[in-house]
């Protein structure tokens, strides 16, 4: 009972002192008591009072989840990179355009907005139309649909005073999901006996891709995107499809059900908003 009673006024002692200091939490659970001199652009410089008033001590950001200051204020410290006020300046939404889409028989306009540093959202919406599809025996129409998430890759080491150059610009990897609506007609397909066959046949196609990636901003203003990627999908058919290339989905190639693997390459030009 004696120790126990030791071990209460301990404790009651420790949170008293504690609480006349100021306290760092670091995101591996360690609590720091301590009496903090400066808090800068990236570390945080401290004494540990009970060791010595002379030797400052040091930590990153990075490794801070809060402070409690000695009156109780709590303070959430934000690394450079990721402090949105340094990107204030910078316009954060796009608007992009598929350069090289209508060669290959539709046209994709997308769109992509900053949550926050190194941290997007974009989608985009294709229409596949015969207009587009000039000279081919195939005419194909419908629509295609991406949207997904894009992260920045971020430095494999850290500077002092280290920031993205622009909040939507450097290389990246998204993730897409993918989805297809098109109808397929063929008119100009010739059967055993000379007969013109005409034909409809519609199909869906939902995926999931992983692309990699690089987007270089030009003055604020104006921006190019070019990636690659790879994933799984699945393509649902309608009809008999013997003469159609239903791989090809206007913006990327699909699989069948023996190897369901989507590939797709892009090249777009933007302007920043």
């Amino acid at each position: 009972m004696k120790n126990l009673l030791i071990t209460a006024l301990f404790l009651v002692f420790t949170s008293i002192v504690s609480a006349q200091q100021d306290t760092i939490f670091k995101f591996t659970g360690e609590i720091i008591p301590c009496s903090i001199k400066e808090i800068g652009e990236d570390r945080v410089k401290y004494i540990l009072p009970e060791k010595s008033n002379e030797i400052v001590f040091s930590t990153d950001f990075k490794a801070i989840r809060k402070i409690v200051l000695k009156n109780g204020e709590i303070l959430f410290v934000t690394p450079e990179m990721e402090d949105v006020g340094n990107y204030e300046s910078q316009k954060k939404r796009a608007i992009k355009v598929n350069f090289l889409s209508p060669v290959f028989g539709f046209f994709e306009l997308g769109y992509e907005q900053s949550l926050k540093p190194g941290h997007s959202i974009e989608g985009s919406a294709s229409l596949v139309a015969p207009i587009l599809n000039q000279g081919r025996d195939e005419k194909v129409r419908g629509a295609n649909f991406r949207i997904g998430m894009k992260f920045l890759k971020n430095p494999d080491f850290y500077l002092r005073g280290m920031r993205y150059s622009h909040i939507l610009k450097g290389s990246y990897i998204r993730t897409d999901l993918l989805m297809s609506f098109l109808n397929h007609e063929n008119t100009n397909e010739v059967d055993f006996f000379g007969n013109t066959i005409s034909e409809n046949y519609a199909t869906q196609s939902f995926g999931l891709s992983i692309n990699i990636g690089k987007q270089v901003v030009f003055d604020d203003s104006f921006l190019i995107d070019y990636f690659a990627g790879v994933g799984y999908g699945v393509i649902i058919e309608s009809g008999e499809g013997g003469f159609f290339s239903a791989n090809s989905r206007k913006g990327w190639l699909q699989g069948d059900r023996d190897l369901p693997l989507n590939i797709s390459i892009g090249l777009r030009i933007g302007f920043l908003l």
